[in-house]
């Protein structure tokens, strides 16, 4: 922390919370409807905020290879920031402001295509997100399981190349 000068007068903490209930129902064998509901926690320079909102979920199973998702994120989520108590400290008498978060829709499918016994399988995905105030973005990505032990994905994420592998291994008990 600074005063008007440059001098350093102090440290700032900034931390951020979110605390989700998540519930999910499936209303028939082949779909499923979920609800995440968020309360978020920011604290800067001692000024809190803090907001409630939620997302929403579906996933429709089609036959055993085909998935298809749609979700809505951060439904009447903002921020309440108030900054009385904080400049109170310099003389001012600070502000309120309420940010809020955009609203996220992703619509998305996936293909699963197994063979050798269904030791190994490859996943083929593609996701469109569209974000309040942005434009439509794709997201584009496949995953090679080998024996269902040895993983291997690439994707595409707003234009920029993704790559990971993973190992499947149970611990002992």
């Amino acid at each position: 922390e600074r005063d008007f000068n440059g001098q350093v007068t102090g440290s700032i903490s900034n931390y951020q919370n979110l605390i989700a209930l998540t519930f999910s129902k499936q209303v028939k064998p082949n779909f499923s409807l979920g609800v995440n509901i968020k309360y978020l926690q920011h604290n800067l320079a001692n000024i809190q905020s803090s907001g409630v909102g939620f997302d929403l979920g579906a996933l429709l199973l089609w036959q055993s290879n085909l998935r298809f998702g749609l979700v809505v994120e951060n439904v009447g989520l903002s921020n309440s920031w108030l900054s009385g108590n904080y400049w109170k400290k310099f003389g001012f008498s600070g502000s309120s402001n309420i940010d809020k978060f955009p609203v996220n829709i992703k619509l998305g499918t996936a293909v699963l295509s197994r063979w050798l016994s269904g030791q190994n399988q490859f996943l083929l995905a593609l996701d469109l997100e569209k974000r309040e105030h942005q434009s439509l973005q794709f997201h584009l990505g496949g995953e090679y399981w080998y024996k269902n032990l040895l993983a291997a994905r690439a994707g595409l994420n707003r234009g920029d190349l993704t790559l990971g592998v993973g190992i499947k291994q149970k611990l002992a008990h």
